[in-house]
């Protein structure tokens, strides 16, 4: 059965509440010590937001972001500023509220081997993903920061079958959703009930620029409520329309390009799997759906 894990919690808008969830998400695990929030807004932190003593004896500091993006050269500057921090860091991670990175992975991988060779702190990154998956382990701390999820639940502290409902609801809801604009909008059914594919794929391919704007919208309400593989490929659909989009000509012989015909395929397989993918997510949590 999938777990909370899976789906995608929204990321928090303020730093603070940030900070709260990373340190909810590392209190999962083992450590000597902590975790600790360390000082206040407006307190000399040197760069640490959590401390905590983990399972090896390390001392490590753990830096929140909540941005909309973040460079390598933001990461230089806060290794530099974590420098002066006492005691002596062991480590130094970074909690970034953004999806994974591998270009950032890689050049923080090669930095923190070059900084332990020279007898430095090691440096690593903790991405929202990462962070979920912690969180998640702990019931009680997840229903804390994501109350939404437990919406009728009674008592204090909600069972695992009312969390697994409360999500089901949701997906139920977000299913129900994408069917709809999938087989009211997407598929052009009114032009062509019989449904000949060679001719359904060029009227979807004259509206890409809109299909790739709606399917971004869908994204953004649906996407906290989606497994995050059935996000992505609703992500992926979007990005689909959007590169096939064209300008249509007013003249006589113009004719929908290839590369139209293609994005619109292409959109269209996305858009099947998400809706096939997010019933068996159902089915697995024990939602039986009709034919539609």
């Amino acid at each position: 059965m999938p777990t909370v894990a899976q789906i995608r919690l929204p990321t928090p808008k303020s730093w603070d509440e940030f900070e709260a969830i990373v340190a909810s998400a590392l209190g999962t695990r083992e450590h000597l010590e902590g975790p600790h929030r360390y000082g206040r807004t407006g307190q000399n932190q040197q760069g640490v937001d959590i401390y905590l003593v983990d399972a090896y004896s390390r001392h490590t500091g753990v830096q929140c972001k909540c941005v909309a993006s973040f460079s390598f050269a933001d990461l230089e500057a806060a290794v530099e500023v974590a420098e002066s921090f006492t005691p002596k860091l062991d480590a130094l991670t970074l909690a970034l509220s953004l999806p994974r990175d591998a270009v950032l992975q890689a050049q923080v991988f090669a930095l923190s081997k070059t900084r332990a060779a020279e007898g430095k702190f090691r440096v690593g990154l903790w991405f929202w993903d990462d962070v979920v998956d912690d969180l998640s382990r702990d019931v009680n701390e997840l229903a804390r920061h994501y109350p939404q999820f437990f919406a009728g639940a009674t008592g204090a502290v909600p069972t695992k079958y009312q969390l697994d409902s409360a999500v089901a609801r949701e997906q139920l809801a977000a299913y129900k959703e994408l069917w709809s604009y999938f087989h009211g909008r997407f598929l052009p059914t009114r032009t062509h009930p019989d449904y000949e594919w060679e001719d359904a794929r060029e009227d979807i391919a004259l509206f890409l620029d809109k299909h790739a704007d709606q399917l971004k919208q869908l994204h953004v309400t649906l996407g906290a409520h989606l497994p995050s593989n059935i996000a992505d490929t609703l992500s992926a659909a979007a990005d689909a329309a959007k590169e096939g989009a064209f300008v249509v000509s007013p003249s006589e012989d113009f004719k929908v390009p290839q590369e139209a015909l293609e994005a619109a395929d292409l959109t269209y397989e996305r858009l099947s799997s998400c809706l096939a993918a997010l019933r068996i997510a159902l089915e697995r949590r024990g939602v039986r759906l009709d034919s539609t």
